[in-house]
């Protein structure tokens, strides 16, 4: 049986990946492979069902993902003394936040990238696992809420 603080731990990060996990629902509006989870789930299995979305909504994105937006927001944040992690989820988010918009703009017309430089963008985000994935949506979740503010 798993501890309390691993539950916690997993249900935490579930939470987490929330704010993107709907904002990618309503850009892509796909279907699930796993369909609808319910709330009587194990916690690991809606953490996993969480996870294979984003990740299936983010490979939808990837022609609307640029590195180039990464690496700049990572480089001046890592300027103003934000940590190597922080600014790495920052970067993430920004470029996610941008191909989103892009995304949105473009509904009738074509990508400005290609599915493999977008794929190999998103490459450090797919990769990062629960957490990582789950510090990218906090700074995403932060970004949204200042651009709806400003």
């Amino acid at each position: 049986m798993k501890s309390v603080s691993a539950l916690w731990s997993v249900w935490r990060t579930y939470r987490l990946l929330g704010p993107l996990w709907r904002r990618l629902r309503a850009v892509a509006q796909p279907e699930s492979v796993l369909g609808t989870p319910q709330w009587w789930r194990a916690a690991d299995e809606a953490l996993v069902h969480r996870e294979t979305d984003l990740q299936d909504w983010l490979h939808g994105l990837a022609p609307y993902c640029t590195r180039t937006i990464m690496t700049d927001t990572i480089e001046r944040a890592s300027r103003t003394g934000m940590s190597t992690q922080h600014a790495w989820a920052l970067g993430a988010a920004t470029m996610i936040h941008h191909a989103i918009e892009s995304a949105r703009k473009a509904q009738h017309s074509h990508p400005t990238t290609t599915l493999g430089t977008g794929i190999e963008a998103l490459a450090p985000i797919l990769g990062a696992g629960s957490h990582g994935m789950a510090r990218v949506a906090h700074q995403y979740s932060v970004l949204a809420r200042h651009s709806t503010a400003a």
